[in-house]
């Protein structure tokens, strides 16, 4: 992804990084997602801050090429959706 930035407009390249952790227990896996973002020119965001986390849980169907997974916000359970293997 590119995004503008510096002086006079000019781009910088920027990655983000994912790092999905969690307790698997049989098919299901509580998880934390943290969302961090780094430059060319430095360190991520994840190392530095605090950076976005969304939990929820996946429950893999027992052939392991899907899933279900739901994310949890304020204890609440949001919208389920599928994952399939390609």
């Amino acid at each position: 992804m590119r995004i503008l930035g510096g002086i006079g407009g000019e781009q910088a390249d920027r990655f983000d990084t994912y790092v999905l952790t969690g307790k698997l227990r049989g098919g299901v896996c509580e998880f934390q997602v943290t969302v961090g973002e780094k430059t060319e020119s430095g360190a991520a965001s994840i190392l530095l801050g605090n950076p976005p986390s969304k939990f929820g849980f996946i429950v893999f169907a027992s052939d392991g090429k899907s899933a279900k997974y739901v994310e949890r916000s304020d204890s609440k359970l949001g919208k389920t959706e599928m994952i399939k293997r390609g």
